[in-house]
C-alpha cells in the first residue's frame, strides 16, 4: 500500500493506532500523526498493561493532538513522547461553534403557528423517547413541542404513536404553509421533523432541549449544536459516547440529568419557570464547549509545521 500511494505523510485518527502501519512507515521515514487523540480511564488501564510492547509504536508518532486536559497525562503515561503531545481540542465538537456555512430557513413563521408558549425540543431521539418526551413536554403549559429523530425513515411509525397516544402530529414536510396548519386546540401538537440538515435552523429556537439515545438507549447523541445555540440541555444517563464532555458538563452544572419520566417533566417545569437557572446553566456548557474552538485549525497549523 505505500509503494503505491507513496504518502509525504500519514494521519491517524483518534485511536486508530496500527502497529504494523507504523512499523512500515517509519521504515519508510514517512512522518506518521495522531490526531483528535482521546484515551477514557478504561482504555487507559488496559494499554498501561501493554505498554512495554506498544509505547515503542507510540514513540514514532511525531505529533499528537489531544482532545482535553485529562488526555494529556494518561497518552503520556502509554510512550507518547511529551514533546510531540499537543492540546488541541476535539475536531468533532469544533464544527458546532463555527459559523453556518449556508443560509438557514426562516422558521419563525411556522414555530409562531404552533403557539407562543416554550419550545421544548427533543433532538436524535431513538425509539420509545418520542412518546416519552412528549408525555413529560406536554405536562407543560402552552409548550410548543417539536421532535427531531435521530433516524427519518421512521416518521411515519412515529407519528402513529404519538397520534394513537392522543397526541395531534405534524410532519414537517407535508407543511408547506404554516398558515394552513390545522391545529387540534384541547392537545399539545406536536411538530416532527422528517427533513435532514434542518437540525441547525430548529436548535436555536429551543427554550429547553433533551438529547436523545441517553434514557432509553446508551451512548448519546451529540450535544454540540445545541450547546453552541446557548440552549439549556437535559439528558439521561446514558452518554459514554461523549465522555469526558458529559463529565464535565455534569460537574459544571451544565447539564441536567434525569434518570426517569418522572425527572424528566420536574426538570421541564423547574428550568422553564427559572430563565436565569437555565440560561446560567447553558453558558456553563458554553464555556464547556468554547475550549474546542477552532480545533480544526490548531490540528491543521500542527501538522504544516
Amino acid at each position: 500500500m505505500l509503494s503505491t500511494y507513496q504518502p509525504s505523510q500519514i494521519i491517524l485518527i483518534e485511536a486508530e493506532v496500527w502497529p504494523n502501519l507504523i512499523h512500515y512507515a517509519s521504515r519508510r521515514k514517512i512522518p506518521l500523526a495522531l490526531v483528535n487523540a482521546r484515551l477514557s480511564p478504561r482504555s487507559h488501564s488496559r494499554l498501561q498493561t501493554a505498554r512495554p510492547l506498544l509505547a515503542p509504536y507510540y514513540q514514532k508518532l511525531s505529533f499528537v493532538g489531544a482532545q482535553s486536559e485529562p488526555d494529556l497525562p494518561r497518552l503520556q503515561s502509554i510512550g507518547i513522547k511529551p514533546e510531540t503531545l499537543h492540546l488541541t481540542g476535539s475536531i468533532k465538537f469544533d464544527p458546532a461553534l463555527q459559523p453556518p456555512t449556508r443560509d438557514l430557513p426562516d422558521l419563525e413563521p411556522l414555530l409562531t403557528r404552533l403557539g407562543s408558549g416554550p419550545i421544548l425540543m427533543a433532538l436524535s431521539t431513538h425509539p420509545g423517547e418520542e412518546l416519552l418526551f412528549a408525555r413529560a413536554a406536554s405536562q407543560i403549559p402552552q409548550a410548543r413541542l417539536v421532535i427531531i429523530p435521530r433516524h427519518m425513515e421512521r416518521r411515519h411509525d412515529i407519528q402513529a404513536e404519538l397520534s394513537q397516544a392522543g397526541f395531534p402530529t405534524h410532519l414537517r414536510t407535508q407543511i408547506t404553509n404554516p398558515s394552513h396548519l390545522t391545529l387540534d386546540p384541547h392537545q399539545p401538537n406536536i411538530l416532527l421533523i422528517d427533513t435532514t440538515g434542518e437540525m441547525p435552523a430548529f436548535t436555536p429556537h429551543a427554550t429547553l432541549a433533551f438529547i436523545g439515545k441517553t434514557l432509553l438507549a446508551h451512548g448519546g447523541q451529540n450535544p454540540c449544536e445545541a450547546i453552541a445555540a446557548s440552549v439549556p440541555l437535559l439528558a439521561g444517563p446514558h452518554f459514554e459516547n461523549f465522555e469526558p464532555l458529559a463529565t464535565q458538563l455534569r460537574e459544571a452544572r451544565a447539564l441536567q440529568t434525569i434518570s426517569s419520566p418522572k425527572e424528566l417533566v420536574a426538570a421541564l417545569q423547574n428550568l422553564v419557570e427559572s430563565p436565569s437557572r437555565a440560561q446560567t446553566q447553558a453558558q456553563n456548557a458554553l464555556h464547556i464547549l468554547q475550549a474546542h474552538h477552532n480545533a480544526t485549525l490548531k490540528t491543521i497549523q500542527h501538522l504544516a509545521t
